[in-house]
């Protein structure tokens, strides 16, 4: 009976190995993250590390959220989201250095010029050739990882409707 049990573990344990899912070399995989890393900061780049007001100046604001917070290092600093149109931004400004750090941006608008032309309304097979592979597809998102950035494109009917950029790097 153990011998039984042992096995039905062993199975359902098992990694499942697919010939669906090729391998890839560590430095492929390298050039992926590195990949989604400069897609993420090119298309957060009217906003990275710029002063609050060249920021505020993107467009029109419809709403502006400000919460007081601090810094590690005991500077006083600001967690914004601001929405425009199509575009919600979310960051730090620390007003000592004059500096807006993003860490979030989320973007609906199509006419948001993104870098390889991956705008909303894109295709996934537009996504999957301008990045050069396909990322993790899980009910209508597909999220590509980087080194240290993410990318997220929430699809309808194989159609981006919204792309997710989240920022670790400051």
């Amino acid at each position: 009976m153990k011998k039984l049990i042992i096995a039905a573990l062993f199975i359902f344990v098992s990694p499942v190995l697919s010939a669906d899912v090729p391998e890839v070399s560590s430095q492929d995989n390298f050039a992926r993250l590195a990949t989604v890393d400069n897609f993420v900061l090119s298309a957060v780049s009217p906003f990275y590390n710029k002063g609050l007001e060249t920021v505020r100046s993107f467009g029109v604001i419809q709403s502006e959220l400000k919460e007081k917070t601090q810094t590690a290092f005991g500077d006083v600093a600001y967690c914004y989201d601001i929405q425009f149109e199509g575009v919600l931004l979310k960051g730090l400004h620390i007003p000592t250095q004059n500096r807006f750090f993003i860490t979030y941006l989320s973007i609906t608008n199509p006419t948001y010029n993104m870098p390889k032309s991956l705008n909303v309304g894109s295709s996934l097979e537009a996504i999957e050739k301008a990045l050069k592979y396909l990322g993790d597809i899980n009910a209508n998102t597909v999220k590509y990882h980087g080194e240290s950035e993410q990318v997220v494109f929430h699809t309808i009917e194989d159609k981006v409707v919204r792309i997710e950029l989240v920022i670790y790097t400051g």
